[in-house]
Parts: C-alpha cells; sequence; structure tokens
C-alpha cells in the first residue's frame, strides 16, 4: 500500500480516536444503544444511526463524533459491513454513497 494512502488512513483514525476520547460518556451511552435497536439483524447506514442515536441521547459534542461511533461499532462488531452503499437522505450529505452495515449485537 502507498504510503500517501496509509499516512492519510493513520490521520483519519487518530483524528476519529481524538474525537471519541472527547465524548466518552455519549460514546458508551451510544454504543449500548446501537446494540440495543429493536431490529438486529435489519441493515442501517451509518446516517440511520446516527438520527436514531441523536433522538435518544442528543446529539455529539461534535459531528465527527458520529463517525467515530460507527467506526467503533464496527471494530466491535456490533454492526458488520454488507458491502452495500446507499445515497444517503439528508440534505447537506448531497446523496452521497454510503456503507450499509448489518446490526449485530454481538460483542
Amino acid at each position: 500500500m502507498n504510503d500517501l494512502f496509509t499516512a492519510g488512513e493513520t490521520a483519519r483514525d487518530a483524528a476519529l480516536e481524538d474525537v471519541a476520547a472527547n465524548a466518552k460518556a455519549w460514546m458508551a451511552d451510544a454504543l449500548v444503544l446501537i446494540q440495543s435497536m429493536e431490529h438486529r439483524g435489519f441493515t442501517v447506514t451509518g446516517e440511520d444511526v446516527s438520527v436514531f442515536v441523536a433522538a435518544e441521547l442528543g446529539p455529539p459534542h461534535h459531528p465527527n463524533a458520529n463517525g467515530a461511533l460507527i467506526m467503533n461499532a464496527v471494530r466491535k462488531k456490533i454492526l458488520k459491513t454488507t458491502g452495500e452503499y446507499r445515497p444517503m437522505k439528508k440534505r447537506q450529505s448531497h446523496a452521497r454513497k454510503t456503507p450499509v452495515y448489518r446490526i449485530s449485537g454481538e460483542e
């Protein structure tokens, strides 16, 4: 893999870890909430999850915390990638394609 790409991934992951560290309580509560989603096995996007979590817990301190939340949920195998992509629904996302996840509830 090319060093430029690796450096970009490393910087992204470090930034998301910083955001997550600044939202520890919200992040922990949000991960529990995702695991409790009643539709385990159903598919969702990160956007779907962030809307659901914000409705229950309120929005995070920074919008990037949503990305950190999804990254952590995938790492903990709460969300599993399907390889599918869907257009996002929020206007400010401009129908950008986003990964689809299956809610596993496993840890």
